[in-house]
């Protein structure tokens, strides 16, 4: 299984965000940091290399550390793929929760969730397919993650329902921002810079009803392209 260097340097940057693990941290006080460390690493390995991998001899071959450490933390493997959702959660909902924010207007919300997107910082594809695609064979795992889509989705019809679409309404457009645009937004049009903005004015249009402020799609286009930096 081949990962993308993008994929690779999202896991590397959520695995790494205080420092690199060596084996005196997975001994130290903070429980909850650290089994989060272990989860990660096994989310790094699940993209990588598939869901064989995430094995305890594995993942402690990884950290170079001994069984005996990985039990420290952990009742069983199950009880690493439950830590495993439990991050994959945050990350999931983090999307719509900060690119979402009520205090939004819904350009501006509706904007910064397709960046977040398209350009996969705290957010990426293939590791929310890689997780989905091992919990199939999880039943624990896959009721969790309904549960998470659950409450995305109702996340996204809330932001909706504030900028005065009726319930059915917003509904409709959260659920297509929520499941069509998720696979629409990694296709081809949305890599071109020529038919980047026809692309987003089109969807923006299809999403509210209305016609996107020019100034906003070319703010858009630009920090998509790097011309303008991230806030």
């Amino acid at each position: 299984m081949q990962v993308s260097g993008r994929c690779r340097g999202f896991v590397k940057a959520v695995v790494m965000s205080r420092r690199k693990m060596t084996p005196s941290d997975l001994s130290g006080p903070s429980t909850h940091s650290t089994r989060r460390k272990w989860a990660m690493v096994a989310a790094e390995l699940l993209v990588s290399r598939g869901p064989d991998a995430v094995r305890v001899t594995r993942l402690c071959s990884r950290m170079k550390v001994n069984r005996g450490t990985f039990y420290y933390y952990f009742e069983s493997r199950m009880d690493l793929l439950n830590e495993m959702a439990g991050t994959w959660r945050e990350i999931h909902l983090a999307l719509v929760w900060r690119s979402l924010a009520l205090e939004k207007d819904l350009s501006s919300g509706i904007f910064d969730y397709l960046e977040r997107l398209v350009k996969q910082t705290q957010f990426n594809i293939d590791y929310d397919h890689a997780f989905r695609e091992f919990a199939r064979n999880h039943a624990e795992l896959s009721t969790k993650i309904l549960a998470a889509d659950s409450e995305y989705l109702s996340r996204m019809i809330i932001f909706f329902r504030m900028h005065g679409y009726n319930s059915l309404d917003a509904e409709i457009r959260a659920k297509f921002l929520a499941r069509i645009i998720k696979d629409d937004v990694f296709g081809p049009k949305s890599k071109r810079s020529d038919s980047l903005e026809p692309w987003i004015m089109n969807l923006y249009s299809a999403l509210t009803g209305n016609v996107p402020d020019q100034s906003d799609v070319e703010r858009f286009v630009a920090r998509i392209h790097g011309s303008i930096p991230d806030d």
